[in-house]
């Protein structure tokens, strides 16, 4: 601390989160990625990423006769399908993703006081115990998708994939077995790590609106708002990053995320209760439920905190102050008026609301695919 003012490295916070995009192949994260990087990027991702998609796209046309196989494998394929959009969308929007990495240490961006500092702390804290649930919740959910194949009589190997050989006879069946595993959990902690970050950039928009309410209700000997303007100008600028960065990549994950919800409701109604595939399908659910929860979560919180910045700007001291002051005050009042939120292209928010819409569809189409498996039982 150097006189009132507070320096909180907040890239050094999400710097773990980072790290585990890079180590999953995604070093263009950097300005500066050595060519070796992004060799490593292209070697890592082609036989982990694209192979184990392809296959259980392919096989999902191989038994679209059969709506329990093709259910089976379109769950899975359908995250799997979510991680390579996301990883394109990342290398697509990357200069976004930059300019976040650039900013968050911004001196606007700063608490100015102990107080601050404790608000940020506490902010963040609870996006970090919030982290770490979800990631023990998905990496439940991986270990019983990778152990299903041992205690599960219908199911050879981790994903339900096709192959133009036969997979039964050894070593064949080991090195797909092995992988099928890599490949899920480079998967699936691409998909973890990237909505996790983006729980974490709506998060510090948050706080940076709390904190731009307490620097105002804090202050009372002022005689201009210039300093408050600029850091608001900053938080929008932040989550414009964040809407050019996401809204396409959240869009397509919306959408696969209804398709997922739909067939794994599907099959759990085709599963005994008490075997070990409807817990596995229970866990799956539950993780891919909280992956789409936290960013619509946090980015509601945001929108609730932003919605208290016109309070924080009326209590500035404008009654007894100057008339610029006061005219100042009032069109400051005007441009905050709007919430702060994310736009998904342009047709809906990332909010909780938008979950609950997605869960409701996702029945409704489950309800068809039901019935239609329900006729073509009573047509046998």
């Amino acid at each position: 601390m150097s006189g009132d003012r507070v320096t909180f490295d907040f890239r050094k916070f999400f710097e773990r989160d980072f790290f585990m995009l890079k180590f999953l192949g995604i070093y263009y994260l950097t300005e500066n990625a050595k060519i070796g990087q992004i060799l490593y990027s292209f070697i890592v991702s082609l036989p982990l990423m694209v192979v184990a998609t392809m296959v259980q796209i392919i096989n999902m046309f191989c038994v679209e006769a059969d709506l329990r196989k093709m259910a089976a494998s379109g769950y899975l394929g359908a995250s799997c399908l979510m991680a390579v959009i996301k990883e394109l969308f990342l290398f697509k929007n990357k200069k976004f993703l930059l300019n976040i990495q650039n900013d968050m240490n911004r001196s606007e961006f700063q608490p100015k006081d102990a107080e601050g500092v404790e608000l940020v702390e506490r902010c963040l804290s609870g996006y970090k115990k919030t982290r770490k649930v979800v990631l023990i919740v998905c990496s439940i959910a991986v270990s019983g998708c990778l152990t299903m194949p041992f205690l599960s009589s219908t199911q050879l190997l981790p994903l339900s994939a096709w192959y133009p050989f036969d997979v039964t006879y050894s070593p064949v069946y080991e090195l797909i077995y092995i992988h099928q595993s890599v490949s899920l959990i480079y998967l699936a902690y691409m998909n973890i790590y990237i909505d996790i970050l983006v729980s974490g950039f709506t998060t510090f928009v948050s706080l940076q609106c709390a904190l731009l309410c307490h620097k105002m209700e804090s202050q009372r000997n002022i005689n201009s708002v210039k300093e408050f303007v600029i850091h608001h100008k900053w938080i929008l600028n932040f989550v414009f990053n964040i809407e050019k960065l996401i809204t396409e990549m959240y869009f397509l994950q919306f959408s696969a995320c209804t398709v997922i919800f739909c067939l794994s409701w599907f099959l759990l109604t085709m599963i005994d209760v008490n075997s070990f595939e409807f817990v596995y399908l229970f866990a799956y659910q539950t993780a891919i439920g909280s992956l789409l929860l936290i960013p619509c979560w946090y980015s509601s919180e945001m929108e609730r905190q932003s919605q208290l910045i016109p309070f924080s700007v009326y209590s500035l001291p404008w009654r007894t102050n100057t008339h610029q002051f006061k005219k100042d005050v009032y069109f400051f009042l005007l441009g905050v008026q709007k919430p702060i939120f994310i736009n998904i292209v342009g047709l809906f928010p990332l909010s909780v609301d938008t979950f609950t819409k997605i869960l409701r569809s996702s029945f409704s189409y489950y309800t068809v695919l039901n019935n239609m498996n329900l006729k073509s039982q009573a047509n046998n």
